[in-house]
């Protein structure tokens, strides 16, 4: 009865709970990745929330459609109806929903919910251990050890100002040197050019940088050589894209890295010697190190959750293939063109910083070679690249923005058989 007593009394946000469950079910398209992305089956204070929630995931991993009638055959038919509150209770979960445009925010109230429950339940189990006979040296180490590991999960992340000069003596235990001191973490992953790298620096994590160009100018080649030159280096990379297949891209990147005409290679001309070459590169760890994921459709949601699904081995760059292609997830008729793509533009300079990655976008441009269709992306950019092809076939690369540009623009060889861009000069 205690025990009853003293979990009834944990922190909750019953509501918000059933928020994120009605929303995930009446759009699950957009909303449901969202809550699979930020929460965790014990987000949910009551066991009959759990069991919708568990169940969402299930169907969500099985593509089955999602809406109230299929949720609730799916409850009956597994026999769970009753464990999640009757067939009235799980309609309700969906009913006279407002208009939700931060549901991450409130999947956040569930997680500090959830966080909060575990320390104070973590905290009272061990205090009880501790008030037992025979409690010793081992049970207060063990208690500080699960206290402490809590801890750090409730406070993953400082909020509120923070003191310069406390920042400076206490990071990481190493003093000022050990703070300002470049790291290879702040130095960025190079470019495969030097020239570039020592311009703008490396790909950093938390940047959005923005490859801008018009039609069939090279963006999507440009981006590949990118993220194969980190892939190399043995960083993970990943690559989101709805403008090529996910063998497309495959194809194109290997037969980059191996130096074969890939239109040779597409029309099924390739030599003994390309064969070789792009077996060579195949065999390789490169291969191992790049994630793609095709898609019809991505949105902010979408992206939070593939890469969360990456957190064993997140990306340290990832390509999204291109800007204009993607959608906001918010309602069609709420919001224009532009606005949907400032939507995105935010989220994924929130994204960047969420997953400690680097967001390499390919972006179309109008005529007067600004970003087409949003300012918002040449705002929220911390760097912006304009490729621009010159008579001759090299490449003029303008940096229209960047945080520790040296110059304002340079050049690039290419060869458009293979996809190869090298040094040249700036001439």
């Amino acid at each position: 009865m205690k025990e009853l007593e003293f979990e009834q009394g944990l922190p909750n946000a019953v509501d918000v709970e059933r928020l994120a469950l009605g929303s995930a079910i009446m759009d699950s398209v957009n909303n449901l990745p969202v809550v699979m992305a930020l929460c965790r089956e014990d987000c949910f204070s009551t066991s009959q929330h759990q069991v919708v929630f568990r169940t969402l995931c299930e169907m969500s991993a099985a593509e089955k459609a999602i809406d109230r009638i299929t949720v609730l055959r799916e409850l009956h038919e597994q026999g769970k109806l009753d464990l999640a509150g009757g067939p009235a209770k799980v309609v309700d979960l969906d009913t006279g929903l407002p208009e939700i445009y931060s549901l991450d925010a409130y999947c956040e109230i569930l997680a500090e919910k959830a966080a909060l429950r575990r320390l104070i339940t973590s905290m009272y189990r061990h205090t009880q251990i501790l008030l037992g006979r025979g409690a010793g040296v081992a049970e207060i180490a063990a208690a500080k050890a699960a206290i402490a590991d809590l801890d750090t999960e409730t406070n993953r992340r400082k909020q509120g100002f923070q003191n310069m000069a406390e920042l400076i003596r206490n990071e990481a235990g190493g003093g000022p040197r050990a703070y300002l001191v470049p790291t290879p973490e702040s130095i960025g992953i190079p470019w495969p050019w030097l020239k570039m790298t020592d311009a703008i620096g490396g790909m950093r994590a938390g940047q959005v940088i923005c490859v801008s160009a018009g039609t069939g100018v090279g963006k999507t080649t440009f981006g590949c050589a990118a993220i194969a030159h980190a892939a190399a280096q043995g960083h993970c990379t990943a690559i989101l894209t709805t403008e090529m297949s996910s063998q497309e891209q495959t194809i194109k990147i290997m037969c980059q890295r191996a130096g074969v005409n890939l239109h040779r290679w597409m029309e099924g001309k390739a030599t003994r010697q390309d064969q070789d070459a792009v077996a060579a590169v195949v065999h390789t760890h490169l291969p191992s190190r790049i994630y793609v994921d095709e898609r019809e459709q991505v949105t902010p949601a979408m992206m939070d959750a593939a890469l969360t699904a990456l957190k064993h081995d997140p990306p340290a760059v990832v390509m999204v293939d291109y800007f204009q292609l993607m959608e906001s997830g918010l309602r069609t008729g709420d919001v224009n063109r532009e606005q949907h793509l400032a939507h995105v533009s935010r989220q994924m300079k929130r994204l960047a910083r969420k997953h400690k990655t680097c967001f390499l976008v390919l972006s179309q441009v109008n005529d007067s070679g600004s970003t087409r269709e949003s300012k918002a992306l040449e705002n929220d950019a911390t760097v912006i690249i304009l490729l621009e092809r010159q008579e001759g076939g090299a490449m003029k690369v303008k940096f229209r923005k960047s945080r520790f540009s040296a110059r304002s623009d340079m050049y690039l060889g290419f060869d458009g058989a293979t996809g190869l861009f090298f040094e040249a000069d700036n001439t």
